[in-house]
């Protein structure tokens, strides 16, 4: 008699994972190819957040979506997430963390709200980063994928 196992029925968790990793691989195509057309029309990202755009900037929209990760989902979903993407994601976290810190600083309330509102916002994208290069190091390491 050989003893068969069943395999296990997916969870509403796996379902909704592979779901939110699909949401998140549509997400960065989106910013890429957005970005892409900024390029192609010649707009610099720069004078796009100056001029009040930076909350429409394809990045930022990425971002957005990243924050909505849970910590009961996240690993899931960047488990899920495939090499390409992990590598567009770290870029679009690059991109972020690089308008992070070209924030001009200041004196006063306003700018103390600016600072614990980027702060705030920092949180998920180190969690994503740190673990989609934990996920993907060895192809990191092998390939040839510099922003």
């Amino acid at each position: 008699l050989q003893a068969t196992t069943a395999a296990p029925r997916p969870s509403r968790r796996t379902v909704e994972s592979v779901r939110t990793t699909e949401r998140l691989m549509e997400v960065l195509d989106e910013a890429k190819a957005a970005e892409e057309q900024l390029e192609a029309d010649g707009v610099d990202p720069q004078s796009f957040a100056e001029v009040g755009q930076g909350a429409r900037h394809p990045c930022a929209r990425a971002i957005a979506y990243i924050n909505t990760l849970n910590s009961n989902n996240i690993y899931e979903v960047l488990l899920a997430l495939p090499f390409s993407h992990a590598v567009l994601l770290l870029k679009v976290i690059l991109r972020f963390f690089e308008a992070v810190s070209a924030l001009p600083g200041g004196e006063g309330a306003q700018a103390r709200s600016k600072a614990l509102s980027a702060a705030a916002t920092l949180q998920t994208p180190c969690q994503a980063a740190l673990i989609a290069a934990y996920v993907h190091h060895s192809e990191l390491a092998t390939s040839n994928c510099r922003p």
